[in-house]
């Protein structure tokens, strides 16, 4: 099947992910600013008229593909942006079926993780519309401004939670992208939207809130609180928490997925970093951090296991087949290299931050032979991440405060000790906070 780079025109468009992404500070873009930039792109009302245009859809991609992906001009989105609304038609699917939240008493933090009954059916057909459009909203996702209308379209975000169900990697791939650079305006609660539909999108009321209601909003994102009533919140942006809470049951899917490749589980774990970074405690509504208190077993699981995964063999992830391959990662000198040179370190090191926050938070591990098993040779590890011994014995610590944990801890002491006297890191956590004695 062909690509949607061949069917837009783009395939000869290079593309350096690492000079594409800006900082995304999610401030509110000042009037002036975004006039000044809307005039450099004027033709955003005829590139929406092209993609309505079934003989222009493919003129008016090429376009949008080499305008966003360009270094020097910045594409800035507006809210209710009829250009968006014209991408997401272009894609033709079958959505799934979701269970809706009717009212405020049903924002339980557990059934975040499962709300949907149907997963969505996309057919053959409008995949390569679908991947040039997941890539421009890729790309648009990395300017700052165009954060905060992205997430107030609830048809941009309902097509990118309903695309966490694919198991088309290079789909899946920019879609899990795409919702990690928003992760700093998702919000569960409703506040960051409330401001915004209040302060920012009401023109009547620019004049006489000025800016005082630039800096309302600019609270929310420096984590401040602001005390609104929880009836308020549910009826101004119950269509847009529906919407966010959604995200969760995608999320889980990816990680119970057998399916689920490498590059994928590696961008979900930063997205739970991302998430857990840009959000704060509520007490009327439920949180980003009680929703995550309440993550599945099975999530969690698949987290443990991330610990220790071959980085050769056919129990690896990305398995190279030695036989059809001219050249081969297995060698017999990396044979007798122990743990460091067979061990998939990227996903160790994600696994063990993403571990180390939701501990944090209050959520409990299961008490399991392989999460003390996994961890152990991470204390003494001499590859991957710098802090990655420094995040094993965080969990360590953690897990020696909880009760579950004692018997498996004891599992563990001989070796833990015999580490100790090797490694003076290993021997402040073995003799200061898991050393466990018997009556």
């Amino acid at each position: 099947m062909e690509s949607a780079w061949e069917i837009t025109g783009t395939a000869n468009v290079e593309f350096d992910e690492q000079t594409r992404k800006r900082p995304r500070s999610v401030s509110p873009t000042p009037a002036s600013l975004v006039k000044q930039v809307e005039n450099k792109f004027s033709e955003k009302d005829e590139l929406a008229k092209q993609l309505g245009n079934a003989e222009e859809v493919n003129k008016g991609l090429n376009r949008l593909m080499e305008m966003t992906a360009s270094h020097e001009l910045i594409f800035t989105l507006e809210n209710d942006d009829s250009l968006m609304k014209a991408l997401v038609d272009l894609v033709d699917y079958e959505k799934g079926e979701k269970i809706e939240i009717d009212c405020l008493e049903e924002l339980i933090p557990a059934r975040a993780w499962k709300l949907f009954k149907r997963q969505p059916k996309f057919p053959l057909s409008t995949i390569p519309l679908l991947h040039a459009v997941l890539v421009i909203f890729r790309n648009f996702s990395f300017v700052a401004a165009n954060l905060r209308p992205m997430t107030q379209e609830l048809s941009v975000m309902r097509l990118l939670i309903d695309c966490l169900y694919l198991d088309n990697t290079e789909l899946l791939i920019h879609s899990v992208f795409t919702l990690a650079n928003l992760a700093p305006v998702l919000d569960v609660t409703g506040q960051k939207i409330l401001a915004d539909k209040l302060f920012l999108d009401n023109a009547d009321n620019l004049h006489k809130l000025g800016w005082g209601g630039l800096q309302f909003a600019k609270q929310l994102d420096d984590s401040h609180q602001v005390s609104v009533d929880k009836i308020v919140l549910w009826e101004g942006t119950r269509e847009y928490v529906t919407q966010i809470w959604h995200i969760f049951s995608g999320l889980r899917h990816i990680f119970i997925s057998p399916q689920t490749p490498r590059p994928i589980l590696l961008q979900s774990m930063d997205w739970i970093r991302e998430l857990l970074e840009h959000n704060t405690p509520s007490t009327d509504i439920p949180s980003m951090y009680d929703i995550f208190r309440e993550m599945p077993q099975d999530v969690i699981q698949k987290l443990i296991d991330c610990l220790w995964i071959p980085r050769l063999g056919p129990d690896a992830l990305d398995y190279i087949n030695p036989i059809t391959n001219i050249v081969s990662r297995v060698s017999t000198l990396k044979l007798f290299m122990g743990y460091d040179a067979t061990v998939d370190t990227d996903l160790r090191d994600r696994a063990l931050e993403s571990l180390q926050q939701l501990l944090e938070l209050g959520l409990s591990l299961p008490s399991s032979p392989r999460l003390y098993n996994a961890l152990l040779p991470c204390l003494t590890t001499k590859v991957g991440r710098n802090d990655a011994q420094t995040l094993a014995c965080g969990i360590y610590k953690s897990l020696g405060k909880s009760e579950i944990h004692q018997e498996g801890l004891l599992y563990v002491q001989e070796r833990m000790l015999e580490l100790a006297s090797k490694d003076s890191r290993v021997a402040q956590v073995a003799l200061g906070h898991l050393y466990v004695r018997h009556d």
